[in-house]
C-alpha cells in the first residue's frame, strides 16, 4: 500500500469510527493518519528557500548545542528558547518543521 494511501485510509476511517462514537478506535486511526502526515511532511534546511539569517540564528540556538555540547559548558550557556514570531505565510512553521528534521 502506497503511503499516501495508507495516511487517507487511516484519516477515512478514524472519520467513520468517530462517527459511530467508537473514540478509542478512532484515536487509533487519528494517530496513525497522524504519524503518516509527519512523515510524509519531512523537510531539511536546504528546503527553506532564502531565510538565510534566521536559519543561521537556528543552527546557533538550537543544533550547535546538541552537536556540540562540550562548547556549551561553565558560562557560556546555550539560548534559553527561540520566538519564532511575524505575519501569516513567511515561514515560521517551516522553519519549525525543517529544525525538528535537522
Amino acid at each position: 500500500m502506497l503511503l499516501s494511501h495508507k495516511g487517507i485510509c487511516n484519516a477515512e476511517q478514524a472519520t467513520a469510527e468517530d462517527k459511530a462514537h467508537n473514540y478509542e478506535a478512532a484515536a487509533q486511526h487519528y494517530m496513525n493518519a497522524a504519524d503518516w502526515l509527519m512523515q510524509a511532511m519531512k523537510s531539511t534546511f536546504d528546503d527553506v528557500i532564502e531565510l538565510e539569517q534566521a536559519k543561521e540564528v537556528l543552527k546557533e540556538a538550537i543544533i550547535l548545542p546538541v552537536k556540540f555540547p562540550q562548547i556549551f559548558q561553565g558560562n557560556r550557556k546555550p539560548w534559553a528558547g527561540v520566538l519564532l514570531y511575524g505575519p501569516p505565510g513567511t515561514g515560521k512553521s517551516y522553519l519549525a518543521k525543517a529544525i525538528a528534521t535537522e
